[in-house]
This record gives structure tokens, sequence and C-alpha cells, in this order.
């Protein structure tokens, strides 16, 4: 088994190198078969490709979006690295660096990615290491809470009369539900209570794969029904 090159691996170096190798051959491992499952093991890259054919296309909605993130973030420095070698500690500093550079929020989201890659890896049998990203401490992030006040919703509504009708009508829905765009965007008539002002949001539509019920406003319904016609 080659151990190295003289002169950069030093005899001694290789003496030592040699004694570690008779050890665990005593212990009944096979180096070889070592070193060889090593150079079969999957890099980050290798794993994110699967990992973004077999599960993110099928399985997230925007999955060309988290691709730009992992090719901008998390490639450069972990795509040619062997899943084995990417410790906690490396995670750790990356997290660190993004958060410095492009704010907490950005590298919070690339951690998140990045342990679902990791987990799929583990799930799908492509790496036996355990998770790297497990107990990473995330940023604190501050949640959103910005509301329009009477004046600034007073201008919304008018700017929006400036509109073609069917942007002036979703805009609206989208401010009297409170609803994400894509759900808006793919409600259907059949998922609206006309008797109850409700609209049923499916398992299949929703972020967290749970059903949700929206309440309507009175102003809501008065613009699907005037659509309907």
């Amino acid at each position: 088994m080659k151990l190295g090159r003289y002169p950069d691996l030093k005899i001694q170096q290789a003496r030592e190198m040699a004694i570690a190798l008779n050890g665990k051959i005593a212990q009944g491992q096979n180096p070889f078969e070592e070193k060889n499952n090593l150079k079969q093991e999957l890099t980050f890259s290798e794993l994110y490709e699967h990992y973004y054919n077999k599960h993110a296309l099928i399985f997230t909605k925007r999955p060309e979006d988290n691709r730009k993130m992992v090719e901008f973030h998390l490639l450069p420095i972990l795509g040619k690295q062997k899943i084995r070698s990417i410790t906690s500690e490396k995670i750790r500093k990356l997290h660190n660096d993004i958060g410095a550079e492009r704010g907490h929020s950005a590298a919070n989201r690339v951690m998140h990615l990045a342990s679902a890659v990791f987990n799929f890896g583990i799930k799908g049998g492509y790496s036996k290491e355990p998770n790297p990203c497990l107990g990473l401490k995330k940023y604190r992030t501050l949640t959103r809470d910005r509301f329009l006040s009477i004046d600034e919703l007073s201008k919304f509504v008018q700017a929006l009369e400036l509109e073609p009708k069917l942007y002036h009508d979703f805009f609206l829905l989208l401010l009297y539900t409170g609803a994400r765009k894509s759900n808006l965007l793919s409600m259907k008539y059949a998922n609206i209570d006309f008797n109850f002002n409700r609209w049923r949001i499916g398992e299949n539509e929703t972020k967290n794969k749970d059903v949700n019920v929206v309440a309507l406003s009175q102003p809501a319904m008065d613009i699907l029904k005037r659509r309907m016609c």
C-alpha cells in the first residue's frame, strides 16, 4: 500500500504510518477497503445533484431559486469536498462568513438548505456520516410586523384604481386575505364556500403541508362573485 512520496513523506513518518496500518490489520480492519470506500464516497456537489433531481424538483416549489443559492454560497466552498470531510466546524465557519457578508437571514437560509441536503443523503443511503449542520446555532432574526397606516392604505387603494381591473382585484384580494401570492394564483372556485365565506387551501398548496381555511371578508367575496360572471 503506497503511503506517499519521498522526500515529501519522511522515513520516520512512513514508519509511523506503517505501524498504524499494521495495527488496523491486526484488529481485522482492511486499510485497502477503507481507502477504496473513501474514493467512492460522494462529494457535496455530487450529493447535491442527487438531492436536486430526486427531491427538490419533485417536492419543492422553487427548486431553481434554491439551486442558485447553493451554487453561489455552498459549491465554491464545499463542492469538491468529500461528505466525510465536512465537519461541524467547517459549517459553523461558513455560516459565520455568510452572515458577515450577506446578512443573518441569508446565512440561516443557506444552512437550512445545506442541512436538507445532508439529511437527504443520510435517508437515501448516500452517506453514513452524521449531519454536520446539527447543533448549529443560527442567527436570531427579527420578525416583520410592518403595517400600512390609514393614510398609506388610502393611497394604496387609490393607486389600484389606475390599474387594469385584473391587477386591481388581485392586489385587493392579497390585502383582504393575507394569503401568499402563489396560493392566490392557484385559487379555484371549487375551494370557495360561498355559504360560509371561507376558502380551503389544500395540503399540497401550503408551505407546511397542512390544510388552511381562510375566512373571507365581504369585500373579498364581492370581488370573487363579480369575477365569476
